[in-house]
């Protein structure tokens, strides 16, 4: 039997499936499982199964877990922070990965608010910018996507560090690879986020078509009258 974040969507015939797909992961092919595992999240979705959406999502998740704990040499960095984006439908997702002494420290997704034509270079300057505005930044920042005004930023950096910090996109090796790991983190969590705000949209509809409400529901507010 399956428990956890399978539950709901295997069934009997599936475990084979489940097998095939763990042999793909292990062998490297993670992202093709990955894509395979969004588009049926996104056709529950349409098809209103949330349930089983959901379930996809924590498996994609999961998967994204494991990812991030991978060791892909990152002794060859010692200390940095890897800062990769992606893009899609006017929004933005960046992955921000901590590797300390070489070491993952862990890693967060942000989803900066900028306008629908910004270009990426001008939302990773924004988002660095505003990052390490309370936060001492490492001396080597691993970036996915070149910024606007590269050497203008490093030098901002430079004087609220009080040592040299260099900002770089590396176009190959073992820092190409890490940078596209948070690259690809940052694309499944967009795609999770746009599953669930459809989700979550749907679900306020039918609120308000069942209480008889014109328009959209914007806010829900709650208090405890304990």
């Amino acid at each position: 039997r399956c428990s956890g974040p399978c539950a709901g969507i295997v069934g009997e015939d599936d475990y084979g499936e489940l097998v095939d797909q763990a042999r793909a992961f292990l062998t490297g092919r993670s992202q093709e499982i990955q894509r395979d595992l969004a588009k049926r999240m996104q056709e529950a979705s349409d098809a209103m199964n949330y349930e089983k959406a959901a379930g996809y999502r924590d498996r994609i998740r999961a998967m994204t877990t494991i990812q991030s704990r991978q060791d892909i040499n990152m002794a060859v960095i010692g200390d940095a922070d890897l800062i990769g984006m992606h893009t899609a439908g006017g929004q933005a997702c960046i992955q921000v990965f901590f590797v300390r002494s070489g070491q993952n420290y862990g890693n967060r997704a942000y989803f900066p608010s900028q306008a629908a034509d910004a270009e990426p270079a001008q939302i990773l300057e924004a988002f660095i910018g505003q990052f390490y505005a309370d936060k001492q930044p490492p001396k080597l920042i691993l970036l996915s996507h070149q910024v606007a005004e590269k050497t203008l930023l490093a030098e901002a950096l430079c004087e609220r560090a009080g040592y040299k910090v260099v900002l770089e996109v590396p176009q190959r090796g073992d820092k190409k690879n890490l940078v596209q790991l948070a690259a690809t983190n940052a694309e499944a969590a967009l795609g999770r986020r746009f599953v669930e705000s459809v989700s979550q949209r749907r679900h306020l509809d039918g609120l308000a078509q069942i209480m008889g409400i014109d328009g959209q529901i914007e806010r829900i507010e709650v208090y405890d009258n304990s």
